[in-house]
């Protein structure tokens, strides 16, 4: 999962970023703000074939929140 997660952050954010960690959230990499965050999210929906639930979109905002979901399907 992490070198297909990490493709959908270079994808949205940009080829530069070499690594994501589970650290890492909103506003801590360039260009993840509420439109970034918006983007995000539908390049992983489409990248994994899933869907999220809109309620809890505003809780998907760290790579471990993330991971922790994506783990779920």
């Amino acid at each position: 999962m992490e070198s297909r997660l990490l493709k959908v952050f270079q994808s949205v954010f940009g080829g530069e970023i070499e690594s994501i960690k589970d650290s890492d959230a909103v506003d801590g990499l360039p260009g993840w703000d509420s439109a970034g965050h918006l983007n995000l999210i539908m390049a992983i929906e489409a990248e994994y074939g899933i869907q999220f639930e809109i309620e809890e979109m505003e809780f998907l905002t760290s790579v471990a929140a993330l991971r922790e979901r994506l783990a779920e399907f």
